[in-house]
Formats: structure tokens, C-alpha cells, sequence
């Protein structure tokens, strides 16, 4: 059942994506957030080729728009289990993705990335 679910965040998010690039004026950085979810419903959903080639793209978009820490948001989702190999990501396990989040949240991502990337 989670996997249909996330098989529909990802049809909604490719539509999101598709959608905003239609508009006149692109928001560059709503279109790598959109990215990151999308890559983010395809890699729950199993179809993790196409989330890598999404990932591929948030990544050179944040590159392109210098957002250091869009970037390691990427990494992040990327390779879990390289950065703590405890975290392993299963579909029962949604710690990693609690853990993101605070992370994210208290702002010693960007403190720690910098300017790296």
C-alpha cells in the first residue's frame, strides 16, 4: 500500500515539475525543491534508476544556482547508509528521513558544507 502511495507522490510531482516549466518566469530553486521530492517519492516507490537521474538533476541545478545545501540534500538522500552506516534507509525504518529533517531544520548543514560545493 506505501508503495502505490508514493507511486502517486511521484506521478503529482512530475506533474508539478512539468507544470512549472511551462511558466514564464522559472523559479530555479522551487524547481530543485520539486526535484528533490520527486527523486525523493521515486526512490520509495522502487524505481530507483529514475530517481537516480533526478538526482542527478537537483544536483546540477543547485551547482547552477550555487545552493550549497540543496546540494547536500542530495548526498544526503543519495547515500544514507555511507554517511551512518547504522541508518541503513528500509521502507520500515523512517528514521533517516526524521533525522533529515532536524538536521536540516537546525542549520549545521549549511554550517558544516559551507561553501565546499
Amino acid at each position: 500500500m506505501k508503495r502505490l502511495a508514493y507511486e502517486d507522490a511521484a506521478h503529482e510531482f512530475e506533474r508539478a515539475v512539468a507544470s512549472l516549466a511551462r511558466t514564464p518566469e522559472r523559479d530555479e530553486h522551487l524547481r530543485c525543491d520539486l526535484l528533490l521530492k520527486l527523486a525523493s517519492a521515486y526512490t520509495r516507490s522502487g524505481q530507483l534508476d529514475s530517481a537516480r537521474k533526478v538526482f542527478s538533476q537537483a544536483a546540477d541545478l543547485a551547482r547552477r544556482i550555487q545552493e550549497p545545501k540543496r546540494l547536500a540534500m542530495v548526498a544526503l538522500d543519495l547515500a544514507p547508509g555511507f554517511f551512518f552506516p547504522s541508518r541503513r534507509r528500509t521502507s520500515t525504518n523512517t528514521s533517516w528521513s526524521d533525522w533529515r529533517k532536524r538536521w536540516r531544520c537546525s542549520g549545521r548543514l549549511t554550517r558544516s558544507c559551507g561553501r565546499a560545493f
